[in-house]
């Protein structure tokens, strides 16, 4: 046992009995001091997380969403009256930026962990922990 190479060899069993309590309580505080930083950085991480996504300016928060039963679209409105009014429409198929100037093809839109905020995506970009397409977040049959 390990404890045996790091002490002098106890010269009575209750000495080794104690010596083994010893070391089993030693690492066991050991194993709860390092379950609790593990813990507490897992709830910083995740703090960090929501605000990664909240001041990025690539995510966007929308600001309302339908459904186009006639085309099979969900339109999310990102930007709304006036000239800058911006919409994203997500098909089966294809996803669109629309806006004043008509429709642009884009590759998809990334959903953010929680559900809440989106990001045009480009084909080469690599899903983060979490983060999925929205056509799969819609489940389009």
């Amino acid at each position: 046992m390990s404890f045996v190479m790091n002490r002098d060899i106890p010269e009575t069993y209750e000495e080794l009995k104690q010596a083994f309590i010893d070391e089993c309580k030693e690492r066991y505080e050991n194993i709860e001091r390092a379950r609790d930083l593990l813990a507490e950085t897992e709830e910083q991480l995740e703090e960090y997380k929501d605000l990664y996504y909240q001041h990025n300016d690539d995510w966007v928060w929308c600001y309302g969403r339908k459904y186009d039963e006639e085309d099979q679209e969900w339109i999310y409105c990102i930007a709304g009256g006036g000239d800058h009014w911006e919409n994203w429409i997500v098909g089966k198929d294809k996803c669109y930026i629309e806006n004043k100037k008509g429709r642009e093809e884009v590759h998809t839109f990334g959903v953010s962990p929680d559900g809440n905020r989106m990001m045009i995506w480009e084909a080469e970009e690599e899903w983060h922990d979490g983060e999925q397409d929205i056509r799969e977040a819609l489940k389009f049959e």
